[in-house]
């Protein structure tokens, strides 16, 4: 077992003598003592103490900070009375001993942010980015941190709306809040902070328009003078687009799409924007003029909107990359604009579909050497298709759904584009046979990377991973990481090879001293040879989620410090990658499988003498130590367990066969400390029962209230669905995912739990049922079928790679004490095939009856759609609060029949009593989302993207923070599954859930 000392000695300074009593004498196997333990005993016990350096005022607040968080176990080493001589986690400090830094990312910190925070009056970078348990409001004592220059609160679960008081922080050049659940508006006296450079609050549901300097505060954004980045994006905001916005002169990225602005797109010029992103939003009227003299934009996004008019000619945007218009079908009836029809421009992607374009499609629009990827799908386009001059990387061209009806089949023979589709088009049905290689579906092989295994699929053993270009094994980082807008939308071998340059660039010394960054201890400079790109696809809102693997330098491990660094440069966007790949978000990261030893401090005079002592008194304490070696030894065989606890999961040998879960984070819990937590697993803590066993309630030592998910008593049962969930839980990460706190897996007595989460409020169908004594109102259906599909949608579309969960249900879908709604139950869900949504998985049919897919029954294919069906008998549920099978009558059908008989005004008589009052619009609006997310074909069904971004139109922007309608008593199947009460039919076979069909 290798394990290393956490004491740094120095002169004239002691560990306390009480230290010794928390201090591991670390033993190999045969108990013998390693001689270094001893001599920094020694050192410890004869060297003068000294006093503590930190602040005092510092000290105070960091402790409140320690016990705010006390369940975090990435925080134990904030032991002591002196957090900079102690190197806390996290903590930098300066030479007078204020704490500069607070880096806490990814550390399972859980609870709020105290005030107390306001107390440390030096700090000058805020990081807590990645914390899922951390929650509740941004407290105003963040106002006090005068000399902040940077503050990253992101992906977490902070709620409440952006303290005015963060317009105090005029030193604040960085300001990242993305993806937590935040509501309210932006205030405008924001736009105090003259230094701002970064301002993201995407993902959150922040509301109300953009404040400029004409509203009632006198300031707004438009003061932001330093202002690059605003990253507004998948919020709920409203109103026009002010004017000012666009004379904002730095600013180069305005992501404001998925929002609910309308009115029209200012007619304002920019010098500096390269990238605007209004798509999926409210905006009418036609496209600016004047923006046929922006010559600096890079990407223009302005689909799914209503504009209307033709298009303008944009000739002059030599810098344009992208550009897509696709859905806006109120345009005027125009052929291809004449811009794009000689194929001069330097567009990589190009996306017109739905867009009302009519007439034949000029041969000259494929020959941009540049161009990637056209998709004009969805219009009006005639006339025989004629393939010019091909620019060579030309790789994807959708034609699908317009009116050719003929095509150049001597031209087309001697076309090399990977994919042309042409199905919905006369010619497809025509007796040209030559053309039916154009007429099939989409592969989506373009859209995902790698399309072959790398290295004809060598594998690495021991947790090692394979770098994808140079084909050896490795100790590495992984980051998941996010572009936010690439101007590409095809992914291949040249993509990812400039991508890694560029991410190994931002971190050469090169570019340190161009953007003038100051050196700092454990600073990093990567080579491209350290990076690898694992996979990456294209996500439904034209994103790339990528996984990066970062190898340490030829010969040696990481050090913790040097992740630590890697991960906070990332969070802060330190340095920009080039025009050409847009901004990005890191999403997550995993630390390297082996170890990472921490940077030693060399011996000092005082540690030399220690160490002269101590050997003087060895021989004294030989008895001694023998005695207490023997119980160390103990202690490691114990730690090995919890460090290593799937040692002999495959088997009885002892050896790891490679069967074992692969672990990213999750807690370990010994049989000792879950029989504490629930009463050695008592009656009356059962809160729920299932295929796989029984659900206790339990309460750790801190006063945690947990759910213990335990395997049947001497039974193995279920293995593969524990491993699956540890794995696949460990990893992904997000706001309406049942959180896995740990597991327990016990050989000696057959044990095998998983530890998640309480959620007090039960499962939706405890609610449906009325086993909760307060009815769920409308709006909070609304709230819970959005939150449940914001969830499904992470798995889909940002997870790397992809999860299909494969039981969506009601009893699937837990609440917390607000009533949101939280995905949970993993154990029989797989991971999606490389090509995203576009592929299968070959398997036995599992899931639930009368929540399966069909066409997944009659194929065993299985894809997100699959999840997308069971969603929709979810939503059918939450109108009717019937079960998806109720005296041999399947919802789904009995809807369809109802409507066809009577249409919605019939429907309402099977509607839950407590809703039956809700808006006629948005029951039909709610119906026929249900209804699409139920079609027999899945190629019919919407995407998750797409039903999260209905659900939030239906909720009109707003899914509420603070629904508070009380969860009354708990229910006996609190995260069970038999709800119907039925025994289980003996036809079918289970795997943890309610009718689970093998």
């Amino acid at each position: 077992m290798k394990l290393g000392l956490d004491m740094v000695l120095r002169p004239g300074r002691s560990t306390k003598p009480e230290r010794w009593h928390n201090m591991t004498v670390f033993v190999n196997r045969n108990g013998l003592v390693v001689a270094a333990a001893l001599l920094a005993f020694w050192s410890g016990c004869f060297l003068q103490p000294a006093d503590a350096q930190t602040n005092p005022r510092d000290l105070t607040a960091l402790v409140a900070l320690g016990k705010a968080w006390s369940g975090s176990s990435a925080l134990s080493t904030w032991a002591g009375t002196d957090p900079c001589g102690d190197h806390w986690t996290g903590i930098t400090c300066d030479g007078n001993g204020n704490v500069t830094q607070l880096e806490l990312t990814y550390r399972n910190i859980s609870g709020t942010i105290p005030s107390t925070i306001g107390d440390l009056s030096a700090l000058e970078s805020l990081d807590l980015s990645n914390n899922r348990e951390l929650s509740g409001k941004l407290p105003a004592e963040l106002g006090n941190l005068t000399n902040l220059k940077s503050l990253s609160i992101q992906q977490c679960s902070i709620s409440g709306p952006i303290p005015v008081e963060l317009s105090n922080l005029l030193q604040l050049e960085f300001l990242a809040l993305m993806d937590n659940q935040m509501v309210g508006t932006i205030p405008g006296q924001i736009g105090r902070l003259s230094k701002l450079y970064w301002f993201d609050i995407s993902q959150n549901q922040i509301g109300g328009s953009l404040p400029v300097s004409s509203g009632k505060d006198g300031v707004g954004l438009d003061n932001l003078t330093s202002i690059k980045h605003f990253h507004f994006n998948n919020n709920t905001m409203t109103g026009d687009i002010p004017p000012e916005i666009f004379g904002l002169s730095k600013l180069i990225h305005l992501l404001l799409d998925s929002n609910g602005f309308s009115g029209t797109i200012p007619n304002n010029n920019s010098n500096s924007i390269l990238i605007m992103r209004l798509n999926d939003n409210r905006l009418s009227g036609p496209i600016p003029s004047v923006w046929t003299n922006m010559t600096s934009l890079v990407e223009i996004h302005i689909s799914n909107n209503q504009l209307t008019g033709t298009f303008p000619d944009l000739s002059n945007l030599t810098n344009l990359r992208l550009l897509d218009a696709s859905n806006n079908v109120l345009f005027d009836p125009q052929p291809i604009p004449t811009f794009l029809a000689t194929g001069t421009t330097n567009l990589l992607t190009l996306s017109m579909a739905k867009c009302n374009l009519e007439g034949s499609i000029p041969s000259g629009l494929f020959s941009s050497p540049f161009l990637q990827k056209v998709d004009l799908s969805d219009n009006n386009l005639n006339d025989t298709l004629t393939f010019g001059s091909i620019g060579k990387n030309l790789q994807y061209v959708d034609l699908e759904d317009n009116k050719i009806d003929d095509i150049n089949t001597a031209a087309a023979n001697g076309v090399n584009i990977q994919t042309i589709l042409l199905r919905g088009n006369p010619v497809c049905t025509s007796t040209l046979l030559k053309v039916e290689q154009f007429c099939v579906a989409d592969s989506g092989s373009t859209t995902s990377y790698p399309q072959l295994p790398f290295c004809g699929g060598k594998d690495c053993s021991g947790g090692q991973v394979l770098h994808s270009r140079l084909c050896i094994c490795g100790d590495a980082m992984i980051c998941q990481m996010r572009l936010n807008s690439p101007p590409f939308q095809i992914v291949n071998q040249d993509i990812i090879g400039q991508l890694t340059k560029e991410l190994a660039h931002l971190f050469s010394e090169n570019a340190s001293q161009t953007e003038n960054l100051p050196r700092v201890p454990n600073q990093v400079f990567l080579v491209t040879d350290q990076l690898s790109i694992e996979s990456a696809n294209i996500t439904g809102n034209s994103r790339m989620n990528f996984t990066l693997a970062i190898f340490p330098p030829t010969g040696r491990d990481w050090r913790t410090q040097e992740v630590d660094y890697i991960v906070t440069f990332f969070y802060n966007n330190s340095v920009h990658l080039p025009k050409t790949q847009g901004p990005y978000s890191i999403l997550g990261y995993t630390y390297p499988i082996f170890g990472l030893p921490s940077n030693k401090s060399s011996l000092g005079t005082g540690a030399l003498v220690g160490i002269i002592v101590a050997a003087a008194f060895v021989v004294l304490l030989l008895a001694f130590v023998g005695v207490y070696a023997f119980r160390q030894k103990r202690r490691a065989e114990k730690a090995e367990v919890i460090t290593r606890p799937f040692a002999s999961w495959g088997t009885k040998s002892g050896k790891d066969d490679g069967a074992a879960p692969k672990l990213m984070g999750a807690r370990y819990f010994s049989l000792n400390d879950l029989k504490k937590a629930t009463g050695n697993f008592a009656e009356r803590n059962v809160i729920g029962v299932g295929g796989y066993g029984k659900v206790y309630k339990g309460t750790l030592p801190d006063g945690e209230v947990v759910a213990v998910k335990r395997a049947q008593e001497g039974s193995m049962q279920g293995k593969e669905e524990f491993k699956n969930e540890i794995e696949l839980l460990s990893r992904v990460h997000h706001k309406n995912l049942v959180s896995l706190l740990g597991f327990c897996y016990d050989k000696d007595h057959n044990e095998q739990m998983l530890i998640y989460q309480f959620m007090p409020s039960g499962t939706l169908r405890d609610h449906l049922l009325g086993r909760l004594r307060d009815p769920l109102t409308w709006q909070t259906r609304l709230n819970i079928a959005l939150g449940s599909a914001m969830g499904l949608s992470y798995l889909h579309e940002q997870a790397s790679p992809p999860v299909i969960h494969r039981d969506i249900k009601s009893t699937n879908i837990l609440l917390d004490d607000k009533l949101v709604a939280r995905v949970a139950d993993f154990g029989l869900s797989k991971t999606a095939p490389p090509d995203g949504s576009k592929g299968h998985v070959s398997t036995q049919v599992k899931g639930t009856l009368g929540y399966l897919d069909p066409e997944y029954y009659m194929t065993q294919q299985l894809t997100e759609k699959s999840d997308v069906y069971s969603f929709g008998v979810v939503l059918l549920e939450l109108l009717t609060a019937r079960a998806p099978i109720e005296n041999n009558k399947y919802i789904v059908r009995e809807v369809r029949e109802t409507l066809e008989k009577g249409g919605v005004a019939a429907l309402r008589a099977m509607l839950d009593g407590h809703i039956k009052d809700c808006p006629s619009n948005e029951l039909e609006d709610f119906l026929q989302l249900a209804l699409h997310c139920v079609e027999e074909a899945s190629k019919n069904r919407p995407t998750m993207d797409e039903v999260q971004k209905e659900l939030e139109r239906i909720c009109g922007h707003s899914l509420s923070s603070s629904v508070g309608v009380g969860a009354g008593g708990l229910a006996k199947d609190l995260y069970g599954d038999d709800f119907l009460g039925r025994s289980r039919e003996t036809q079918f076979q289970y795997s943890g859930g309610f009718t689970q069909l093998n």
